[in-house]
């Protein structure tokens, strides 16, 4: 019973009491902020906002410096004897600047930065989903690390009691009321406790480096990891940031196709152009001149031979694909969920059913120990019952942790955050 109290106290209590704790939600945060794919949000941020200034710069005046030097073969020549008219020189020169300005779209720019907005969204959530399904590994390395743990708190304890009997059994044998086997049967039980503990250790230390890697922070074998008792809501709604992204590439298509319709629209705009050549506009001056040109100009593809069509059909086509998939993520999803729900009722049951064992086999371990240091046993017999408490008491242990892990994971495999 007594080790049924400690096991309880430790599964809602911190590992300890120092100062660097560190907590599963902790760990979370940290793998969304400092895992180096979660760099890339802030990248994405700043390709869109790039994306949205050129987008913006097509409302901007587009200006284009052209020079020209052309040699013709033959030039145009008045046909009649003309007073002051030379013809003109086979050698030509231009130079322009000319302007440009958008007046019209039909909101094509708005739509373009509205599809843009998306795409980014998109991308973000596309990193989003990556971090979210690390989540899970996460989970399982937290919660190794807190069985690891447990099971060297509990090997620590088991080697504290064999010490306290192995010091009954000593004195026994000095007596002359036990043979000295019995003392080495113990102090072998020992050594082969203490080469599991060294076992146990690795693997903790192996898991530590591993969990530094996902949250990007140094978590050495000091660090105390906080036991959660998770709080696991079956009524939730589903909050997988996949629904999302589904709905996102949705939008992007709709987005799309609205854009499409605004590329066939009359486009209103102005030009000027300014310039200076030999001729200039007056082909019949034959020196260099100024010149100027205003106007506007309107532009209307009324016949594209069905591609806005055809591409709006095959985005349509993507969407149903999108759909597909959805529904795919789904039904995969509610399945990983039912079986994290009969996880969890079969490791309540198992629970209840390691407390009883746990609670006999302390008492058999009682009676097989006074029963040895009043000769009646041999150490052999109090090892074994000794043993078989030992790994009672582990799978309790095991089997509560697991209960928390998946809870965990059906909070995770449910997007709860």
């Amino acid at each position: 019973m007594k080790l049924l109290i400690t096991l309880s106290v430790a599964l809602i209590s911190t590992i300890g009491w120092g100062q660097n704790q560190i907590s599963l939600d902790g760990c979370y945060k940290d793998l969304e902020s400092h895992y180096p794919i979660a760099k890339q949000t802030g990248m994405i941020k700043i390709q869109n906002d790039l994306e949205i200034d050129a987008i913006n710069a097509k409302t901007l005046p587009q200006i284009v410096l052209n020079a020209q030097a052309t040699y013709y073969s033959d030039v145009i020549e008045i046909p009649i004897p003309t007073a002051g008219i030379e013809p003109l020189n086979n050698d030509q020169y231009k130079t322009t600047l000319s302007a440009q300005q958008l007046i019209y779209k039909a909101g094509e720019i708005q739509a373009a930065k509205k599809l843009q907005n998306t795409i980014g969204s998109v991308k973000s959530k596309e990193v989003e989903i990556q971090l979210h399904q690390l989540k899970l590994y996460l989970n399982q390395v937290y919660f190794s690390i807190i069985a690891l743990n447990q099971q060297l708190n509990l090997l620590q304890e088991r080697e504290n009691q064999l010490k306290q009997t192995l010091l009954e059994v000593e004195s026994r044998v000095k007596n002359g009321l036990l043979l000295e086997s019995s003392q080495q049967i113990i102090n072998i039980e020992l050594l082969k406790m203490k080469s599991l503990n060294k076992e146990l250790t690795a693997k903790k230390l192996k898991s530590l480096e591993v969990l530094s890697s996902l949250v990007g922070k140094n978590i050495d074998e000091n660090t105390e990891l906080t036991i959660p008792l998770v709080d696991q809501s079956i009524n939730e709604l589903n909050s997988r940031p996949e629904l999302e992204f589904f709905q996102l590439k949705k939008d992007e298509i709709t987005n799309r196709s609205i854009l499409l319709n605004k590329v066939n629209a009359p486009t209103l705009s102005g030009f000027a152009t300014a310039g200076y050549g030999n001729p200039g506009l007056n082909m019949l001056q034959n020196s260099f001149e100024e010149f100027y040109i205003l106007g506007v100009q309107l532009q209307w593809n009324v016949f594209d031979w069905n591609f806005i069509k055809k591409k709006r059909d095959a985005l349509e086509v993507n969407r149903e694909i999108i759909n597909t998939q959805q529904e795919a993520f789904q039904l995969k999803n509610n399945a990983e969920l039912a079986s994290f729900e009969d996880e969890i009722r079969s490791l309540e049951q198992q629970i209840e059913n390691d407390m009883l064992i746990v609670e006999l086999q302390e008492k058999v371990v009682s009676t097989t120990k006074s029963q040895l240091t009043n000769g009646l046993i041999t150490s052999s017999v109090f090892i074994t019952e000794s043993t078989n408490l030992f790994e009672a008491s582990t799978r309790h242990l095991q089997h509560r942790i697991a209960l928390e892990l998946a809870k965990a994971n059906y909070n995770t495999t449910k997007g709860k955050k």
